[in-house]
């Protein structure tokens, strides 16, 4: 019998360390996400986006985005669902500088082709429930309010605040997009991130 248990946990350690979106070394630990750790400074992450990353469509050679001195993307870093994903770097803007927060950038909406944004949100929805506890999960009428645009952003939280799901209206050049990140906060922020989704589920519109 302990044999048979022995092969049935190495069997769950196995399957769990390949699914997508795994994230950190240990799902306990929440140190970071996959070659990133959360006291890594600019100079640490910038040679790994060297290394790791495919670089633009129309230019292999640009592997990231060095947005300021607190950002910056990884351009096409990690095969997630088929396609290449950008992850984005937040830093402490303190003398520190250290890695505080770090986004996998998932699907957007395209209203042109018509997508279908909730199933692609059900689908990512489903791998982080095989792996991480949920908290605080979106419900229908708030994805709706956030698709009306009555919010910015809204979060899903999972393991106290360290694994969020984030459905955000996304600013960059200018242009606004409806997308969907998976966000990996230190200890410290996962806090603010669990305060701002009860905040979202508790807000009516006239509170605005």
């Amino acid at each position: 019998m302990k044999q048979k248990k022995s092969i049935v946990v190495v069997v769950l350690t196995i399957f769990f360390s390949f699914i997508l979106l795994s994230g950190t070394l240990s799902a306990q630990s929440f140190s970071g996400y996959k070659d990133f750790r959360f006291d890594m400074n600019r100079n640490d992450v910038i040679p790994i986006l060297k290394r790791i990353c495919k670089g633009l469509h129309w230019d292999a050679n640009k592997k990231y985005y060095d947005i300021d001195s607190h950002f910056i993307v990884g351009n096409r870093c990690y095969r997630i669902f088929g396609l290449f994903r950008d992850i984005h770097f937040t830093f402490y803007s303190d003398s520190t500088g250290k890695l505080a927060i770090i986004g996998v950038g998932m699907d957007s909406y395209d209203r042109s082709k018509h997508s279908n944004f909730m199933e692609q949100y059900v689908r990512v929805n489903e791998s982080l429930k095989g792996k991480y506890r949920l908290d605080i999960p979106i419900n229908n009428n708030l994805y709706k309010r956030w698709f009306e645009s009555e919010f910015e952003k809204i979060y899903e939280i999972y393991n106290d605040g360290k694994v969020v799901l984030s459905l955000q209206d996304y600013h960059f050049h200018g242009v606004v997009f409806k997308k969907l990140f998976v966000i990996y906060n230190n200890n410290h922020l996962a806090k603010n991130a669990v305060d701002y989704a009860k905040k979202s589920l508790s807000a009516k519109s006239e509170d605005f």
